[in-house]
């Protein structure tokens, strides 16, 4: 049977079906299409970043190399790579062999290998470190610095045993919460800072205290005020001029009557 313009009538719906098939189609390579280049822009931000990392690594920024592998995650060696710099950045900040130790069982085989002049080096650092920080040595420095102030050059080790007592580690202007020490008196004002580097202690400096302000001439013996309230013509102006100072203007001109 036909329709009115000729066309089978058992052939339109093959053709419906035949159409939704390609827009189906259609669809699909869309998505595989889309995917794809979302794949490939992903990749491409990882590799950029992967090389920024591997500048950091060879400029010896531990740290920054540190979080920026271990950010890329399972992306090529990164994993791997960030546990190199992890060991590196905390030798330097601290020096603990314990932690060294540690933190080097961490490291793949594949990128000791790959850094094996490095961390024989470092190996050595922690044998040399380690020979003059014997018990009795930190003991002997300890009691040195008893009676003397921070200096440049003070390993991060002794940071407590000065003369300023304990210290406090502050966030430098990046954030890094290791970046900066700090001392403070009795009511917690800072009294002294330094910045850390390499596990020592450098631009160590002396906080000066905020001086405490001179009495006005004119202030009286137990006045809680400090004005010359003779300089003012009325209370109104008196007021005018001070009112921050007082809880109302009837307290303001009581002052400036028994003052003026």
């Amino acid at each position: 049977m036909k329709d009115a313009d000729g066309q089978d009538a058992q052939e339109q719906p093959q053709m419906v079906r035949c159409s939704g098939k390609r827009v189906l189609l259609f669809l699909a390579v869309t998505v595989l299409l889309l995917w794809a280049l979302l794949g490939i822009k992903q990749l491409s931000e990882k590799s950029s970043a992967y090389d920024t990392a591997q500048r950091e690594l060879q400029r010896a920024e531990w740290g920054a190399a540190w979080l920026q592998f271990q950010e890329l995650g399972n992306f090529r060696d990164a994993r791997g790579l960030s546990a190199y710099a992890h060991l590196q950045f905390m030798w330097e900040m601290g020096h603990r062999s314990d932690e060294a130790e540690r933190l080097l069982k961490r490291v793949p085989p594949e990128i000791r290998e790959r850094y094996a002049q490095e961390i024989a080096a470092l190996k050595t650092e922690m044998e040399s470190y380690d020979a003059s920080h014997t018990p009795e040595i930190i003991a002997q420095t300890r009691s040195s610095l008893k009676n003397r102030l921070p200096y440049d050059g003070l390993e991060e080790t002794y940071l407590d045993d000065t003369k300023l007592g304990h210290s406090f580690f502050v966030p430098d202007e990046t954030g890094f919460a290791l970046g900066c020490v700090e001392w403070r008196d009795d009511a917690g004002n800072r009294i002294a800072f330094a910045r850390l580097l390499n596990g020592k202690l450098c631009h160590f400096s002396m906080v000066q205290p905020t001086p405490t302000p001179l009495p006005h001439p004119s202030a009286k013996a137990g006045d809680p005020y400090d004005y010359d309230a003779d300089e003012y013509g009325t209370a109104e102006d008196f007021y005018d001029a001070n009112y921050d100072d007082f809880t109302d203007y009837e307290e303001a001109e009581e002052y400036w009557e028994k003052n003026r």
